[in-house]
């Protein structure tokens, strides 16, 4: 999911692990409905669910060592798998070396690791459950570039290993394209795009889209692009506009789009459904 800032990704996020109520919408895990699950009914489905936050060091307890912290939702949920000082060890052993931590940074605290270190143990920590889907909350913003590289194929391995499904929010495109095989692109708390990753990357509909892609720096330095700038200034996202969120910003808006919220349908074909456009003037 990819947007600029304040537009409403984590905030998705949050919504589909209930850290916030949503106030409308479905969100469904294995054909059962979260929204409207009690919350002693809610805990069961809460460790198929995981969130990796966007700082690593503001997420995880100063006072508690490294296997603390990993420890701590499977102590939480009282597996019978892993009761036992023994096999609890086991399991933490298993989990550092999974990510790349070694055995002995168990005894530590996440203030003696680095940044790339910390977002380490906090993979540990959501994969401590088995979890069927792990929300990645800008998880590679404030790591340096070498250590993003590192952080994102260690993603793509366990993603491949554990076959889990990632809702993936970041800014940074090449990371997303990297990584990604859906894009949803927002704009002001609604989806206005939503396709697969080369489809989006090569064929954008939303003018909104093609801005984000044209804003993104070239891999070559003396090539020649040329970018689509928005006009204006962006609208509040506490009171946004009517009709389509981005209509203030697009030089292709027309009366239409002032006055009436387009939909995200299909692009082209009707049943065609892998490529949908909120846009009034798409193809």
């Amino acid at each position: 999911m990819v947007g600029e800032s304040g537009c409403g990704k984590t905030t998705t996020g949050k919504s589909v692990l209930r850290l916030i109520e949503p106030t409308a919408g479905s969100v469904r895990l294995k054909e059962v409905e979260l929204l409207t699950l009690a919350p002693s009914r809610m805990r069961a489905h809460c460790r198929d669910m995981q969130i990796i936050f966007q700082d690593p060091y503001a997420s995880l307890n100063p006072r508690l060592s490294d296997s603390e912290i990993v420890a701590e939702p499977m102590r939480n949920f009282d597996d019978p798998a892993w009761r036992g000082a023994g096999a609890l060890r086991d399991r933490l052993a298993w989990l550092f070396a999974k990510v790349g931590l070694r055995p002995e940074a168990m005894a530590k605290l996440p203030g003696e690791f680095s940044g790339g270190q910390r977002q380490r143990l906090g993979i540990a920590r959501a994969l401590a459950l088995n979890p069927k889907l792990i929300v990645w909350d800008e998880p590679v913003s404030a790591l340096d570039v070498s250590v993003q590289a590192q952080v994102v194929n260690l993603l793509m391995d366990l993603q491949a290993e554990f076959g889990i499904t990632y809702l993936f929010v970041a800014h940074d495109l090449a990371v997303v394209r990297h990584i990604s095989h859906r894009v949803a692109v927002m704009c002001l708390r609604r989806i206005v795009e939503i396709a697969e990753c080369e489809t989006l990357f090569t064929d954008p509909q939303h003018p909104y889209t093609r801005m984000l892609l044209s804003a993104a720096p070239v891999a070559v330095p003396r090539a020649r692009t040329t970018r689509t700038l928005p006009i204006g200034d962006p609208p509040s996202a506490i009171n946004p506009p009517a009709g389509c969120r981005f209509h203030p910003r697009c030089p292709m808006a027309g009366p239409i789009c002032r006055e009436t919220t387009p939909p995200l349908a299909p692009r082209g074909s009707a049943t065609d459904v892998s490529h949908r456009v909120a846009c009034h003037l798409a193809s």
